[in-house]
C-alpha cells in the first residue's frame, strides 16, 4: 500500500512557528559552571570559525571518561571531513566560550579520537531509514579522553545504581533536572547567546505506563515524561534526580499528528532519556570506578510482557510511529 502525505508550506510554517514559541520557554540558562560541572558540550571546531558547533551534550563519569548517547558518536568519522574535527569543551557555558580568544582559564578541551569511542554491544541504530535511534535500544557510549583535571568548573557525576523506589517502596515519579545544549533558536548560525540549559523535569517516571507511547518491554531501559523538555542537541545530556544522574538523554518523540491540514498539531511530544541503572554493567565493565548495577533497577510496577516481533499488534505500533516520527521530523523540529 502507498500512502501520499501533503503537507502545506503554511501548516508547516505555522508549526515551525509555534515550535519557537514554545522552546523559547525550555528552561533556563546555567549562569554559573559549578551548577553542573559534570556536563560537557561536543562540538566541531573548524580552524575557519571563530566558534566550534555543538552538536551533542555529555557527561563526565570519570576523570578519563564521558558518558554520552550512542548516535551522537556512531558517525564521528564524518566531522572529521572537510577539516572539521570533533571536541569535548568542559567547564563551559557559552557557545562564544569555545573560540580561540577570550579562553576562561576555566576550560578544558578534549579531541574525540574514533578509536577511542565505544557504543553498547547491543545498541540498534534505528527502525528502517525513519526512527533514528531505535526507541529503547541501549544508546549510550562511552568516550575516553585524556584526564580531566577536576575543580569546582570541572567534576564528575554520581552515576544512579539502586532500583526506582518512592518512600513507600511502591511506583513513584521524581522532581528532577535536564541539562544540555539544545538549539532552541533554530538558526543557522549559532550566536553568543546560546548556551548550556538546564529546565525542570516534574514527574520524571520509570515503569510500566511511564512511556504510554513506546510497549512495556521498552520501559525496563528508560525514564520518561510527557511535555516540554528535550530539543535537538541535547542529546547524550544527563537527567538529574537526588544529584545523581538517572539518565541520558535519547530522543524526542510525538505521540499523534492531526493529520487535517497537513500535520498541523502534534498532540503531545513525549522525551525519553535511557536508564542509567540497566546501563551500569557495560558502563563498569570500562570504567572501573562507576558503581556496580544493582541485582534489579526497576520500578516495582514494571511487568515483561512478551510481545511478538511480527505480531499485527507490534507491526501496526511500529508504522504508526515510524509516520509520526517521520513527518515531526520532516517538518523541521
Amino acid at each position: 500500500m502507498v500512502v501520499y502525505i501533503t503537507v502545506s508550506s503554511e501548516s508547516i510554517q505555522t508549526l515551525r512557528r509555534e515550535k519557537l514559541r514554545i522552546a523559547a520557554y525550555d528552561g533556563d540558562w546555567v549562569r554559573n559552571v559549578s551548577e553542573a560541572p559534570f556536563t560537557v558540550v561536543l562540538a566541531v571546531s573548524n580552524p575557519n570559525r571563530d566558534k566550534a558547533s555543538p552538536f551533542c551534550t555529555g557527561t563526565i563519569i570519570d576523570p578519563k571518561f564521558v558518558l554520552t548517547a550512542a548516535h551522537c558518536v556512531e558517525d564521528i568519522d564524518i566531522l572529521l571531513t572537510g577539516g572539521d574535527f570533533p571536541q569535548i569543551f568542559a567547564g563551559i557555558i557559552k557557545v562564544y566560550q569555545t573560540g580561540s580568544i577570550n579562553v576562561p582559564d576555566t576550560i578544558q578541551k578534549r579531541k574525540i579520537h574514533n578509536e577511542n569511542i565505544t557504543i553498547h554491544p547491543k545498541y540498534w541504530p534505528a527502525w528502517w531509514q525513519y526512527v533514528h535511534p531505535a526507541p529503547a535500544q541501549y544508546d549510550v557510549a562511552l568516550v575516553e579522553v585524556e584526564p580531566f583535571k577536576f575543580n569546582t568548573a570541572v567534576n564528575k557525576a554520581v552515576l544512579w545504581n539502586e532500583a526506582w523506589l518512592g518512600d513507600d517502596g511502591k511506583f513513584s515519579t521524581k522532581d528532577c533536572k535536564a541539562y544540555g545544549w539544545g538549539d532552541v533558536t533554530k538558526k543557522k548560525t549559532l550566536d553568543n547567546r546560546n548556551g548550556l540549559r538546564v529546565i525542570k523535569v516534574p514527574q520524571a517516571r520509570h515503569g510500566m505506563k511511564a512511556c504510554s507511547w513506546l510497549q512495556g518491554f521498552h520501559q525496563a531501559r528508560l525514564v520518561c515524561y510527557t511535555g516540554r523538555c528535550l530539543c535537538p542537541g541535547d542529546w547524550g545530556g544527563p537527567l538529574v534526580c537526588d544529584d545523581k544522574v538517572v539518565g541520558i538523554a535519547h530522543l524526542l518523540y510525538p505521540d499523534t499528528a492531526d493529520c487535517d491540514g497537513g500535520f498541523a498539531s502534534f498532540t503531545k511530544l513525549h522525551s525519553a532519556w535511557m536508564y542509567v541503572c540497566p546501563m551500569l554493567d557495560f558502563i563498569q565493565e570500562h570504567v572501573p570506578s562507576a558503581p556496580p548495577q544493582p541485582i534489579n533497577c526497576q520500578a516495582p510496577t514494571l511487568k515483561y510482557t512478551m510481545v511478538a516481533l511480527l505480531s499485527s499488534t507490534y507491526t501496526t505500533f511500529i508504522l504508526i510511529n515510524a509516520a509520526n516520527y517521520f513527518a515531526y521530523r520532516f517538518i523541521g523540529c
